[in-house]
């Protein structure tokens, strides 16, 4: 064209007056199969167990949030139906850090608070991430 460019992309762009919360990211994810191996957390971010928790409001609120999702597999690593609902939600609770964490930015042994109160140790080493000495 002599009046400007065309570029060809893949997805949508969304204005920030349009975006998603966190928890339609995941639930879309997981739905539309892109992530699939999220549908664990997206049933226990929707079951009755979190209802109540305040965490989907927190999900749905402004932010600045980081989420550590934990795949289906880590799932299958621990007993889910033997927890109690309380246990389910301070396990979600543990993930959710109440600030934008990038991994270019974490250095060696960082610390970070999660919803829980509790603080978790963030290490990044490109390209992999590694929560209280568990890596991605």
């Amino acid at each position: 064209a002599a009046n400007g460019i065309v570029h060809e992309i893949n997805s949508v762009l969304t204005p920030s007056s349009v975006e998603e919360d966190i928890v339609g990211k995941v639930v879309d994810s997981a739905e539309n199969d892109m992530r699939p191996e999220l549908t664990t957390l997206l049933k226990l971010l929707t079951s009755d167990a979190v209802k109540g928790s305040g965490i989907m409001d927190i999900l749905g609120g402004p932010g600045p949030l980081t989420v550590f999702a934990p795949t289906d597999f880590a799932f299958r690593k621990i007993e889910i139906d033997e927890l109690s609902n309380e246990q389910i939600v301070e396990i979600l609770k543990y993930h959710i850090v109440e600030a934008n964490l990038y991994s270019d930015d974490l250095n060696k042994d960082d610390e970070a608070p999660t919803l829980l109160g509790e603080n978790i140790k963030v290490t990044s080493t490109f390209p992999f991430l590694q929560i209280d000495g568990k890596s991605n």
